[in-house]
């Protein structure tokens, strides 16, 4: 595995895990307001916000991983599409691409 892999590794773990702790800390949030004088259409809007949140941050990861396969010429797919529906899959699954990819063009061919 070669440099640039485990720094592709690295920024997505980062990534993930940043995206994790904004959903938790926006959910615990939403837990602790006070509902009592809201009516029942504004708590519905209060309660899919973090869904909502959710599937701003599979976009923006989607997008993210599609530039870096436009940038690194990398032949995937379904990884953009299984990172909006997942982000974790998706994001493994571009990595895994990228190795192999990688991988086939470091090793020498044998004749």
């Amino acid at each position: 595995m070669t440099d640039r892999n485990l720094k592709m590794i690295g920024k997505y773990a980062i990534l993930l895990s940043i995206s994790y702790l904004i959903e938790f800390a926006f959910h615990k949030y939403i837990s602790q307001m006070d509902l009592e004088y809201i009516t029942m259409k504004d708590r519905g809007l209060i309660y899919a916000s973090p869904e909502l949140l959710t599937i701003v941050l599979n976009l923006i990861t989607s997008f993210i991983v599609y530039r870096d396969k436009v940038a690194k010429k990398i032949e995937t797919k379904y990884a953009i599409v299984a990172t909006i529906l997942y982000r974790p899959v998706g994001v493994v699954a571009f990595l895994l691409y990228s190795i192999y990819n990688n991988d086939g063009e470091d090793t020498p061919q044998k004749t």
